[in-house]
């Protein structure tokens, strides 16, 4: 025998893995309600399916993963993804719960983080729902499919809570479900008072300048929702003056405006020095209370300066933020008592999911389904894509001092990769394969792959071991 420093993955870990058995604890412990959900002759493909997604490296498909494993053919696995008994809502709908589960009764703050996400699909022209885009990575058009996503997050972990598919307006796919066009900024709002209405607690909800239109700020400030977000540069303003001289006399005309953009804004106060340093967050800012065009509430803006070329955000720096021709950022926000470091401290929070949805597209294969026709497939392939994140997240706050606060996603699929279910004299042991030199010349391997349905219904000391 090889030793373990030597044994690939990839070879052995239908006999060996224990990450099928991890998966199935942690939807048992942390999704009790699923399992009564989906319908039992599809749950062991859905787990199987789900087991591939979290431990593979590549090939993650239906074909990839059933040659993988050999517990469930590539036949079981694509019609696991188009029965009619579950839905991508219905996992969606559970992660909601656990966000809400999460968020009640903590004394931490938490956000809900408003984003989209384009899902490329250059040989899917066939496929409905897919259309022509710009790319604002690669610039240039391509084919593929848009997410508009809300995700919840706490510091700690992130959760996404909701999601939907944008169509264009002369989408054939609109056309043939007899469905409404709604905007990315309708599917926001709706996504929005969705996850409200079902009383998913949040301090903040946080996006960028494309949802800040007048109707998403005015909806969230009827909601009693603390939202921040950015404005574009060529946003108007208007900003109250009081004359010192030649004062109306009509009351009414009291008050006077000026309207300008916030360039101009920014404009009237070109220096540095006019600017307070904050070491908090290593940036230059000034306030000022506004009223944006069409919202009729008052709102705090703040002005970073020099947010294109401040090296504190170089890992939120877009092409769009180095291509302005104005390198400052503009910040908004309902919450008037904050702080200037504390509006830019939560609009830095954004960025945590831009992180998710590359980790979803590298570690997750977001956006691979290899369905034909029907959108239906992607739906759920997508659902089960943010299960299978949210499942990798979750276990970074269950207590297990292998994976503490910080650990990314390929970490912690580095971590069940290396756990490795193996049989030597007689009995299972479970072996960090990144820690433990085992002896292979011990090791008797099993004569056929586990079955799954053994693995549910033996509750072994093994697994029960595992601090999920």
């Amino acid at each position: 025998m090889r030793p373990s420093s030597q044994l690939p993955i990839e070879t052995h870990a239908a006999i060996y893995s224990v990450s099928l058995i991890i998966i199935f604890k942690l939807v048992g412990v942390l999704f009790t309600n699923l399992p009564n959900l989906i319908n039992k002759g599809i749950y062991h493909s859905f787990i199987i399916f789900l087991a591939g997604l979290c431990l593979r490296d590549k090939h993650q498909s239906a074909h990839g993963i059933a040659k993988f494993f050999g517990l469930a053919s590539h036949d079981a696995l694509t019609r696991m993804l188009s029965h009619k008994s579950w839905s991508a809502g219905l996992l969606m709908l559970e992660l909601l719960n656990q966000a809400i589960h999460l968020s009640t009764g903590i004394s931490t703050q938490s956000w809900l983080i408003l984003d989209d996400v384009i899902l490329a699909k250059p040989r899917s022209q066939n496929t409905e729902g897919v259309f022509w885009d710009w790319d604002c990575v690669n610039n240039r058009h391509i084919l593929c499919m848009r997410l508009v996503v809300l995700a919840w997050s706490n510091g700690i972990i992130r959760i996404p809570v909701a999601f939907a598919f944008y169509y264009k307006k002369n989408s054939e796919y609109l056309a043939k479900h007899q469905q409404k066009f709604r905007t990315k900024n309708q599917l926001a709002r709706a996504l929005v008072y969705q996850v409200t209405r079902k009383g998913l607690h949040f301090d903040f909800l946080l996006f960028d300048s494309w949802y800040a239109s007048a109707d998403n700020l005015k909806l969230f400030n009827r909601l009693n929702i603390t939202f921040v977000t950015a404005l574009k540069s060529n946003r108007k303003l208007r900003l109250p003056f009081y004359p010192l001289e030649n004062k109306p006399k009509r009351k009414g005309k009291y008050l006077r405006w000026y309207h300008l953009t916030c360039s101009q804004w920014a404009a009237q106060k070109p220096h540095v020095r006019d600017y307070r340093y904050y070491k908090k967050v290593s940036a230059r800012a000034r306030q000022q209370v506004v009223f944006v065009e069409d919202v009729n509430f008052r709102l705090k803006m703040v002005c970073i300066k020099n947010y294109a070329k401040n090296n504190a955000f170089k890992k939120m720096h877009t092409k769009a933020d180095k291509r302005a021709k104005d390198p400052n950022k503009y910040l908004v926000t309902n919450g008037i008592n904050l702080t200037i470091p504390q509006i830019i401290s939560l609009y830095r929070n954004r960025w945590t999911i831009e992180v998710m949805f590359r980790d979803c597209k590298q570690h997750l294969a977001l956006g691979k389904c290899q369905a034909h026709k029907s959108v239906e497939p992607h739906l759920r392939y997508t659902a089960m894509a943010f299960f299978a994140f949210s499942i990798l997240e979750l276990m970074k706050s269950k207590g297990n001092p292998d994976l503490p606060i910080g650990t990314s996603c390929g970490q912690i699929k580095r971590y069940l990769q290396n756990q490795q279910l193996v049989y030597i004299n007689g009995q299972y042991q479970l072996v960090d394969m990144s820690k433990t030199n085992l002896d292979w010349d011990k090791v008797n391997y099993l004569t056929k792959v586990l079955d799954l349905n053994t693995i549910i219904t033996r509750e072994t000391q093994l697994v029960l071991k595992f601090k999920c």
